[in-house]
C-alpha cells in the first residue's frame, strides 16, 4: 500500500489477491479506528486518480481535465488570469520539459503589474502561450524503465565540485557508508577523493511530486525476496522479530525499526532525534526504541536483527564497550532485553535488513 498524507492506494498483482489486500487494509484501519469517505473510495481499477494524476499499472498520466482546462483557456487578460494559469501549469510540471523556460514570456507580463491598468499583452507572450498549448496537447506518460534497459548518466560535475560547496539531498546513508572505519577497496578510494571537496549530506524530505515518481518506479514486477533470518537454532514460531537501523546526519539522528508479529503483520516506525551523535549511537537508539515498543506491546519472545556488527557483538559480550557512552547504551539495551521471556540479537548483512 502506498500512502501520501490521507491518500491511500492498494496495489495488487492479481484480482484474487486484491480482495485479500483490501480485507487486510480494512482490518488494520479498524484497529486504529480510522474511517474512510465512501464517496472517495474506488476498487478494482487498473488505473485511477491519485494526487491529481492518473496512475496506471506501469505508467502515470497527466490529469486530462487539467490539460483540457489549459487548452480551452484564452490568453490571459489580467494579472489574476496569469496567476490562475500558473497554478494549472504547476500541476503538469512533471510531464513538461523546460516548463519554466516555455512560460517565462507570459509570466514577464507580471513584472511591475500592481493593478489591472498596468497589465499589458505582448506578441512574444501570446506566441509563447500558443506554443505552450501545442506542446501540452500530446503530453507523454511517466513510465518506469523496463527490466534490463540501458540507462546512461552523463556527469560533467568535477569543475562544480572544485568551485562550489555541494549539498547532496538523499534518503540513502551515503555519508555513513563512506565514513565507516571498515570501508575498504573502491569505497575507500571514493571516500578519499570525495573528502577533498566540501560536501554535505541532508535527508530528502517528502515531496508530493516525488511520491508519484517513486510510486511508478517501485511497482514490483517480480515477487520480492523474503529476508533470510534462519539461524543454526530452531526458530521459535511464537517469537516476534525486530529489525533495527540507525544513521546520523548534520540535522541529527535518524532511527527506524520494523516489528513483525508471529502472524507476519508488520509495524514500521521512523524516528528523528534533534541531537548529534555517531552512527553507532544511532544504531543503539533504534534498538532501544524498538525494545521499548515491544515491551509496551507485551511481547514475550523477541528475535532482534541488526546490520550493526558493533552493537550485536557488544550486546552479546563478544566486544568490550570501552567508551563510557557505549557502555551506557549497552547496559540499557541488555536491561531491556532482560525483561523479555526470551530475547536474542543477531547481526545480518545490510542488504538483508528488513528496515531497508
Amino acid at each position: 500500500m502506498e500512502a501520501y498524507v490521507d491518500d491511500l492506494v492498494i496495489q495488487s498483482k492479481t484480482k484474487g489477491g486484491m480482495l485479500n489486500d483490501i480485507q487486510e487494509t480494512f482490518r488494520n484501519l479498524r484497529k486504529i479506528n480510522m474511517k474512510l469517505n465512501p464517496s472517495k473510495c474506488s476498487f478494482g481499477f487498473e488505473e485511477g486518480k491519485f494526487l491529481g494524476h492518473i496512475v496506471g499499472k506501469q505508467n502515470i498520466k497527466a490529469n486530462p481535465n487539467t490539460v483540457k482546462a489549459i487548452l480551452e483557456t484564452k490568453y490571459p487578460q489580467s494579472k489574476k488570469d496569469v496567476e490562475r494559469l500558473r497554478g494549472k501549469l504547476a500541476a503538469l510540471k512533471r510531464f513538461t520539459s523546460k516548463l519554466a523556460e516555455r512560460s517565462l514570456p507570459f509570466f514577464k507580463t507580471l513584472q511591475g503589474c500592481t493593478n489591472k491598468k498596468h497589465f499589458r499583452c505582448t506578441e512574444e507572450a501570446e506566441e509563447a502561450f500558443n506554443q505552450m498549448k501545442r506542446h501540452l496537447a500530446p503530453l507523454p506518460d511517466i513510465v518506469a524503465p523496463t527490466m534490463g534497459e540501458l540507462i546512461s548518466v552523463y556527469l560533467r560535475l568535477w569543475r562544480y565540485f572544485q568551485a562550489h560547496p555541494i549539498q547532496v539531498v538523499t534518503d540513502q546513508p551515503i555519508k555513513s557508508v563512506l565514513e565507516r572505519p571498515e570501508t575498504s577497496g573502491r569505497l575507500a578510494k571514493w571516500s578519499i577523493e570525495l573528502g577533498e571537496h566540501k560536501i554535505t549530506y541532508v535527508p530528502r524530505k517528502a515531496v508530493k511530486a516525488q511520491v508519484l515518481a517513486d510510486f511508478i518506479v517501485e511497482i514490483p514486477n517480480k515477487k520480492t525476496t523474503e529476508v533470510n533470518t534462519t539461524t543454526t537454532e530452531q526458530s521459535d514460531p511464537e517469537a516476534w522479530k525486530l529489525f533495527t537501523d540507525g544513521a546520523s546526519s548534520l540535522e541529527g539522528l535518524g532511527a527506524g525499526f520494523v516489528l513483525i508479529n508471529p502472524e507476519s503483520l508488520e509495524f514500521t516506525y521512523a524516528l528523528r532525534f534533534e541531537f548529534q551523535a555517531t552512527n553507532n549511537k544511532a544504531e543503539y537508539e533504534a534498538l532501544i526504541a524498538g525494545l521499548k515498543l515491544a515491551k509496551k506491546m507485551e511481547v514475550q519472545k523477541l528475535q532482534i536483527f541488526t546490520d550493526s556488527l558493533l552493537v550485536s557483538n557488544q550486546v552479546n559480550d563478544n566486544y568490550v564497550a570501552k567508551e563510557p557512552s557505549m557502555k551506557k547504551y549497552r547496559e540499557k539495551a541488555k536491561e531491556l532485553m532482560g525483561t523479555f521471556q526470551s530475547c536474542t540479537i543477531k547481526q545480518i548483512p545490510r542488504s538483508q535488513n528488513k528496515k531497508k
